[in-house]
């Protein structure tokens, strides 16, 4: 019985984390309506439908949608990353020169 608590408990975490993570995405949609930014939009669609998919796998024990979650949170953190540092001229990337393109 012990046991089915504590993998019980991990699930429940992993669901507020989901839910965590969709709620901040449909956050940042909603600042993104407020401007002329619809590629963004689009990829925030693709990332809540992502997040409602590794929530589906995590209560359904689908592995297969855990690790498509978890490559998509690599690109997604990847891209942010890269998205951080060009706003903020990091590591040779600029706004002005055109070398990202």
């Amino acid at each position: 019985m012990n046991e089915w608590m504590d993998g019980a408990d991990a699930v429940v975490k992993r669901i507020h984390h989901f839910r965590a993570e969709e709620i901040t995405a449909l956050e940042r949609q909603a600042f993104d309506f407020l401007g002329y930014q619809w590629a963004p939009i689009m990829i925030n669609f693709v990332h809540i439908i992502m997040v409602i998919l590794g929530l589906f796998g995590v209560i359904q024990y689908r592995s297969r949608y855990v690790i498509m979650y978890l490559l998509w949170t690599l690109m997604w953190v990847g891209w942010n990353v890269f998205v951080s540092c060009l706003y903020l001229d990091l590591g040779g990337l600029s706004k002005v020169r055109l070398m990202v393109m």
